[in-house]
């Protein structure tokens, strides 16, 4: 049997590509193995999308070459957003030392390319979608994108059994100044409701109790396709799935809400009021010149209304938790500027915030703006935002004492269950592929590891809760998947702790 090791880096889109190319690897007859084994091929499926993701895609291809020079790989294949923006670059630094390059829309490739790879065949030239280059056994597939949206069927994944993502489109209209996204992806292109639906129920008969909605966009879903934006009509439908207990929404944009989305959100009881909602910056000046087609009163007025409507629902249970995200050091920001950023944060007092440093990329319009922030101001205003957000963070977490709150039981009292690591560090032991199914959580003190998130902390971004079992109600029966109610008896920095009631 061929051999396969498999590198996922990146965001959850790029992980529902990992995991569709891992299944049909595995269904052409390769076999999936952890990375302390030797394998034919080493497929890696890299991020782009700012300079510290190049860095550590670098750093996996680095130790991949090294591997195969060693001879525990054979073939080296890289794949994903990388080959699909640079691969000039790559095969340049590269040459000879990997064997094939595969882009975006070369999923459909891989198995046909490890195929030629291992068999040593020559290479053909001229495929409509693809172009051919190097020595018989290196092949570059870069591909323009898909009218359609892909389907994502037939999945290997690579999260514990019981949550997943679900991608609902591809591509991305808003031109954000900074990104390079629909020059990867191109425009956005919803799948079709039938064909998510049938995803959704796929990974709902495979033990998925969590459904994480991704794409560039998630609130534009529908207007390509049906004239409106109909993302409300989807989450209503797919709530209706057996099996399913919680969706998540992921990757919204501020621009996108409808009073019909925020409803849905705030009356359907499978949809856990947790946000996603990265809103960048709060200077009108600088939203302007990063396209991203809001203004300061648009966001809040946003923020208030999605915390009204959803709040109203709550009675005087803590309900809504908003994540969002935001830039410092874009070209221009001004001390003025950041200063307002600084004002907005404390103010509104987001529940989960991540803070990146502007990062220059060739070929978007943002690249070629004057007033450039020297990398130690970037560094001082990251600091001043990361100490803000802390404060606020630990403070919401002290109010969260005494509360109750869903939990998802994420590990056994040994860890071993805990999230698996997309990519495990070199060296290590950790396997992909499913966990194991089905193990009875024992009843163990908190020290032992017994984890679950609440409902409003999203898988592999947000912290855990650290739970003590309730002895008196055999709640030391518990598997990981198991939704729960627990009391939030205290916190560990950005992490709780509770108790199963």
């Amino acid at each position: 049997m061929k051999t396969l090791r498999f590198v996922s880096l990146g965001c959850p889109k790029n992980l529902v590509d990992s995991e569709v190319m891992m299944g049909e690897m595995n269904q052409a007859g390769y076999q999936v193995v952890a990375d302390n084994q030797p394998a034919d091929i080493c497929m890696i499926n890299t991020c782009c999308f700012i300079k510290e993701a190049r860095t550590e895609s670098q750093e996996i291809i680095d130790q991949a070459v090294n591997l195969k020079k060693d001879g525990w790989y054979k073939k080296v294949v890289v794949a994903g957003c990388w080959p699909q923006r640079s691969p000039e670059f790559l095969k340049k630094t590269y040459r000879k030392k990997i064997d094939a390059l595969l882009g975006i829309f070369g999923r459909e490739e891989a198995v046909k390319t490890c195929d030629r790879l291992l068999d040593a065949t020559p290479i053909h030239r001229g495929s409509p979608r693809s172009a051919a280059g190097g020595d018989r056994n290196s092949l570059t597939l870069i591909s323009t994108p898909r009218k359609d949206c892909r389907v994502d069927r037939t999945r290997l994944r690579i999260t514990p059994r019981h949550y997943a993502y679900l991608r609902i489109s591809e591509g991305c209209n808003n031109h954000c100044s900074y990104c390079v996204i629909p020059s990867l992806h191109g425009r956005y292109r919803s799948k079709p409701m039938e064909t998510i639906v049938a995803e959704a129920q796929e990974l709902a008969r495979s033990g998925v109790k969590e459904l994480n909605i991704v794409a560039q966009d998630t609130t534009s879903y529908g207007a390509d396709l049906y004239g409106i934006k109909n993302l409300p009509i989807l989450l209503r439908t797919i709530s209706g799935i057996d099996g399913l207990e919680w969706i998540r929404l992921l990757y919204t944009h501020p621009a996108h809400f409808t009073d019909e989305l925020i409803d849905e959100i705030a009356r359907n009881e499978k949809i856990v009021k947790y946000v996603d909602l990265p809103i960048q910056h709060i200077s009108d000046r600088l939203l302007e010149q990063m396209g991203r087609l809001v203004s300061q009163t648009d966001i809040k007025e946003l923020v208030f209304r999605l915390r009204k409507k959803i709040n109203n629902f709550s009675g005087n249970q803590p309900v809504l938790f908003l994540r969002t995200s935001v830039i410092v050091g874009f070209p221009g920001e001004t001390e003025d500027d950041f200063q307002t950023l600084l004002d907005f944060i404390k103010e509104t007092k987001f529940e989960r915030l991540g803070v990146f440093q502007y990062s220059a990329e060739d070929g978007t319009s943002a690249a070629r703006l004057a007033g450039r922030v020297p990398a130690a101001i970037k560094q001082k205003r990251f600091d001043a935002v990361m100490k803000l957000q802390q404060k606020i963070a630990f403070n919401h977490n002290k109010q969260l004492a005494g509360k109750k709150l869903a939990v998802i039981i994420e590990a056994d009292q040994s860890g071993q269950n805990k999230n698996l690591q997309i990519r495990p560090e070199p060296g290590s032991a950790e396997p992909f592929g499913r966990e194991p199914q089905n193990e009875l959580l024992a009843e163990a003190p908190l020290s032992e590891g017994l984890t679950g998130r609440t409902y409003g902390d999203a898988p592999e971004a947000d912290g855990l809760i650290y739970l003590t079992p309730n002895r008196s109600n055999n709640s030391g029966r518990l598997k990981t998947g198991d939704i729960r109610t627990a009391l939030i008896t205290g916190f560990r920095n950005y992490d709780l702790t509770g108790k199963i009631l």
